[in-house]
């Protein structure tokens, strides 16, 4: 009975070592109104909520898997770490990544409470990643245009643009191009009414905990089973939000029937 009793527990920490440190990448398609034909299939890779993780010797196996995934640019939506102990493989992966396409940043809020967005923005810029700040910059191919603009989590200075502000500035030189937001909060009263077509946020690690059919339990402050914890949803006027599980965790936090998750989306007109 006792070695029964070992044995699953063996398999047990087995499957949780494996379901922490395994990707997931994840194909979304999603339609963007307005999208033209050159930028159709645009693929944008999301990194988001590392703190500090590092996937195998030098991050190989991350960088393997965004290689895999072709994208067009990559997409890093905050907390890349939340200490100074997490910014020791940084630099390595921000090297690697602006390799495989162009690297767009935007802040959490660990980053911001840690006081480390100074840091982080340093080693990004040496390295070739943009830091969106309340940014736009914007890719063309063959006549079309797209929007990648990127906010700052709330935690950030009080006198920040907000989305809307951006959203107003990007508007008086550019009427008609879509907008794909980078953000880090999943919660829809920042972005409702906007005119942007897609945000790409993360933020609540998936629920930490997912019952199988059913979905993540755990939400900020510990509230149990709250939406827009994964995945796309349309939150009216056009507007729609992407929320990613995630790829690291947050101190001692355990991912349960949760693995890392890669999110892939390809835009389609």
């Amino acid at each position: 009975m006792i070695v029964v009793l070992i044995l699953v527990l063996v398999i047990c920490a087995a499957g949780v070592c494996w379901g922490n440190n395994s990707i997931k990448s994840t194909v979304i398609k999603v339609h963007i109104e307005g999208l033209s034909p050159q930028l159709s299939g645009f693929r944008i890779v999301q990194l988001s909520d590392l703190h500090g993780k590092i996937f195998g010797r030098d991050d190989r196996r991350l960088v393997s898997a965004v290689a895999e995934a072709e994208p067009d640019i990559i997409a890093i939506t905050g907390d890349v770490a939340g200490r100074e102990s997490e910014l020791e493989g940084l630099p390595g992966l921000a090297g690697e990544l602006v390799k495989i396409a162009p690297v767009y940043y935007v802040t959490g809020n660990h980053e911001w409470a840690a006081g480390l967005t100074k840091k982080i923005d340093r080693i990004f810029s040496e390295y070739g990643v943009t830091v969106l700040h309340s940014d736009y910059p914007v890719m063309e191919k063959g006549g079309g245009r797209l929007v990648i603009a990127g906010i700052d989590d709330p935690n950030g200075p009080a006198d920040a643009r907000t989305a809307s502000e951006l959203e107003a500035e990007i508007r008086s030189e550019d009427a008609g191009s879509p907008i794909i937001l980078l953000a880090h909060r999943n919660d829809p009263d920042y972005y409702s009414g906007l005119g942007v077509s897609l945000v790409l946020c993360g933020h609540a690690h998936g629920g930490i905990v997912r019952i199988p059919g059913i979905g993540g339990v755990l939400g900020h402050g510990f509230s149990l089973f709250p939406q827009y914890l994964d995945g796309l949803f349309d939150l009216g006027g056009g507007v729609r939000m992407f929320v990613s599980r995630g790829l690291g965790n947050n101190g001692f936090e355990v991912r349960i029937f949760n693995r890392p998750e890669l999110p892939v989306l390809i835009l389609e007109g």
